[in-house]
Formats: structure tokens, C-alpha cells, sequence
């Protein structure tokens, strides 16, 4: 299962706590130049043009998390415009609610304790597959504690044995005073 904000349930990891904006997904490994290239074009189309044949099939999610009326989404429904349509959607009391201060257009903000938006189990997106791209803009509220502190910004859970996650991590020791 994909969630965005928090594993679904949420875990011992902590549930992220800030915004998360433009996330996509692809099922291999880009080169410099294309992370360079995407960067250009969410700089330059992100407002009128929402056309996934800018990219190839092996982009597998690519979601806005800007609650566009034009695209269908709502308050509880997020769109995925890649060629795959793996649509996210989440429940009250726990979805993530609109900023309008995102990096391109809106954002969703996270609560911190059960927010996250379920992308579901399609299987484009829970293979066990060797090379990925993640890319999201992501604003942390908090400031990252002392030690061990982790934060989870999307989750891939599949069967307990393999999967992958996307998450800020704080591995320093325990200071002393």
C-alpha cells in the first residue's frame, strides 16, 4: 500500500508534520539530465498543462497536491495525472488539508499525527522493483530532534518483506549533558 503523510496505519515512525507538494514516481532510475528536465517543466507548466505525454510509461504517479477543480480533486480525492491515474484519497479526520503556499501553486499540509492520503495497492505502483525515482517538495514544521528521529513522507509497504519509503532521517547520537 502507497500512502503520502504516514504509513497506513500509522506507525512508530512519525507521521509527517508540513507540507508535501508535487510528488512523482518513477519505476527507474533517471539521469541527472532528466531530474533537471522535470524541474524545468514543473517550473514553466505546472499552471495551464497537465499533459503526462511529456513523460514516458515509466512514470508511474505524478500527483499535484494542488486540489484543482479542473483536474476533479477535492478535499478527499487527489488526482494522479500520469498515464496510470493511481487516484489517492483519504477520510475525514485524517486527510491533510490545503495551503495555498506550495512550491507550485498549493500544497497539502500534514498534521503530524494521523494525516496521510492512501494511494492504494495498484500494482504499477507496489512492485518490488530494483531502481526508482521519488521526487516531492517538502517543508518540515518541526525541527528535527536530537537523535533518531524519523519522518515519514510517503510509504510503500509491501507484504512486510520488501517495499520502499521516502523519509527524513536524524541518526545522531544521544548527547550527554
Amino acid at each position: 500500500l502507497l500512502s503520502i503523510g504516514s504509513s497506513i496505519p500509522p506507525s512508530i515512525i512519525r507521521s509527517w508534520s508540513g507540507n508535501v507538494d508535487e510528488v512523482r514516481i518513477w519505476n527507474r532510475a533517471l539521469s541527472d539530465q532528466e531530474i533537471l528536465e522535470n524541474l524545468n517543466y514543473q517550473r514553466k507548466y505546472y499552471r495551464d498543462i497537465y499533459d503526462s505525454s511529456l513523460y514516458d510509461d515509466s512514470l508511474v504517479l505524478m500527483t499535484n497536491l494542488d486540489n484543482r477543480n479542473a483536474l476533479g480533486e477535492s478535499g478527499t480525492l487527489i488526482k494522479d495525472v500520469s498515464a496510470y491515474g493511481n487516484d489517492g484519497s483519504c477520510a475525514e479526520p485524517t486527510c491533510p488539508i490545503l495551503d495555498p503556499a506550495g512550491k507550485y501553486g498549493g500544497s497539502f499540509k500534514f498534521d503530524g499525527v494521523d494525516d496521510y492520503i492512501d494511494l492504494g495497492a495498484s500494482s504499477i505502483l507496489n512492485t518490488n522493483i530494483d531502481d526508482i525515482t521519488i521526487s516531492a517538495w517538502v517543508k518540515l514544521d518541526a525541527e528535527i530532534g536530537s537523535e533518531n528521529t524519523n519522518y515519514e513522507i510517503f510509504t510503500n509497504e509491501l507484504l512486510q518483506s520488501y517495499g520502499y519509503e521516502f523519509r527524513i532521517q536524524n541518526n545522531l547520537p544521544a548527547t550527554s549533558s
